[in-house]
């Protein structure tokens, strides 16, 4: 979908709506937490929090999606 969908508010969504949908699996056994944040005209940042039930802590992967480049980084 990140090369499929325009850099807009609209496509944020959609970019939101896949990342929550292909992390459904998880949901049996972690909380997901998705967000996507355009950065620029051309970037943006999708952070996914996963949460054991129970457990007060997270962890937290944060991703770039540079769309000139058509690359997505860890960061």
């Amino acid at each position: 979908i990140l090369r499929r969908v325009a850099l807009t508010s609209s496509g944020r969504l959609q970019i939101e709506q896949t990342a929550k949908k292909d992390l459904e699996f998880m949901k049996d056994f972690a909380n997901i937490d998705v967000a996507v944040s355009l950065i620029s005209d051309d970037r943006i940042e999708i952070a996914v929090s996963v949460q054991k039930p129970n457990n007060l802590e997270s962890t937290n992967f944060v991703y770039l999606w540079d769309a000139t480049a058509q690359e997505l980084t860890n960061n």
